[in-house]
């Protein structure tokens, strides 16, 4: 079953956003991920978040977002997504509509 993780980043350093985003489809590749979109945040509807850039990518399943997560790779990026944003990470497994 699909699941899709979402980022809500507040982009605190540029440059170093820029690095870390160009970075990841290599990785986003190799892990067949899904990329469903990715962008500015446009406007906040309801709550208190703030938010430079959302995104939103498909993993076959959890086992590959852990993967994914647990990734030399991935873990070797963490230090420049820090000093790039402060994030928010979820995921979410794709359900049918009406069910819970």
């Amino acid at each position: 079953m699909a699941v899709y993780m979402i980022a809500l980043n507040r982009i605190l350093d540029k440059e170093a956003w820029d690095e870390y985003h160009a970075s990841m489809p290599a990785l986003i590749k190799k892990y067949g991920i899904k990329p469903h979109s990715g962008g500015a945040f446009v406007k906040r509807l309801e709550g208190e978040y703030e938010c430079d850039y959302l995104g939103m990518l498909e993993f076959p399943d959890q086992e590959t977002v852990g993967a994914f997560l647990a990734s030399p790779e991935y873990k070797e990026l963490v230090p420049l997504m820090q000093r790039a944003a402060q994030r928010t990470l979820f995921s979410f497994e794709e359900l049918p509509i009406g069910q819970s």
